[in-house]
């Protein structure tokens, strides 16, 4: 009895473990079309189950792509563009956006018991296709929305101020880091050269605005308005 008990215990057991590596068939890939990882399965399928061990294939994959991604940008127009060229960002940076891109990366498990191996995989033609994408939509988002806030005049808020550029700024930082893996169109250059010259428009507003209002707290000049109103 014991041992058709046990018996029924390793079959279900193996049943719910082919089960599992069904989830993730295994095919071939070639890194020629794919970005792809691989590590070996030590503790099994057991492992796809931890969250970190997940994040750890996904942050792989992640430096392999980084490492595909050239380092110079050819552009062709506006000195402003021009400025922008073999612009350097952080690490940190390439590495968030990179895995907010990143998408539902594919997950095949091979082989079988100490042979057993997952691997975690991105076509190279869906990245590219996403990171554009990604790119204009950023850019565009950007782009306009600086563009409306310029036409509402001074913001005659210090601390509103320095959110506001620093905010674009951050978003400038992160779209050119980008650009040396897109290819520019006319109107992605027209909208980059429209959102840098906005940015710096933005700036000098709130030099601007700081000083004419450091002049008028200046307390010689308060009191010489004073008198124009008595007067």
């Amino acid at each position: 009895m014991i041992k058709i008990y046990f018996s029924i215990c390793f079959i279900l057991i193996s049943l719910i473990s082919k089960s599992q590596q069904e989830a993730y068939p295994c095919t071939n890939i070639s890194s020629d079309t794919d970005y792809i990882v691989v590590h070996t399965l030590d503790h099994g399928l057991k492992q796809l189950d931890n969250t970190e061990f997940k994040e750890s294939l996904r942050a792989q994959l992640v430096s392999q792509i980084l490492s595909f991604i050239e380092t110079k940008t050819t552009i062709r127009t506006s000195n402003s563009l021009k400025n922008l060229r073999g612009k350097k960002n952080t690490d940190e940076l390439s590495n968030s956006i990179s895995s907010s891109i990143l998408n539902n990366p594919l997950i095949r498990v091979c082989g079988e018991g100490p042979d057993m191996f997952v691997t975690m995989s991105v076509s190279k033609s869906e990245y590219s296709k996403n990171i554009k994408t990604y790119f204009t939509r950023k850019l565009k988002r950007a782009s306009n929305s600086i563009s409306d806030l310029l036409k509402l005049g001074n913001i005659d808020d210090k601390k509103i101020y320095k959110e506001k550029i620093d905010f674009y700024k951050k978003e400038m930082s992160q779209i050119t880091s980008l650009i040396a893996e897109v290819e520019l169109n006319t109107e992605t250059e027209r909208m980059l050269d429209r959102f840098d010259r906005d940015l710096s428009m933005l700036e000098n507003q709130y030099v601007v605005w700081r000083k004419d209002r450091r002049s008028k707290l200046n307390p010689k000049n308060l009191i010489e308005g004073i008198k124009e109103i008595v007067n």
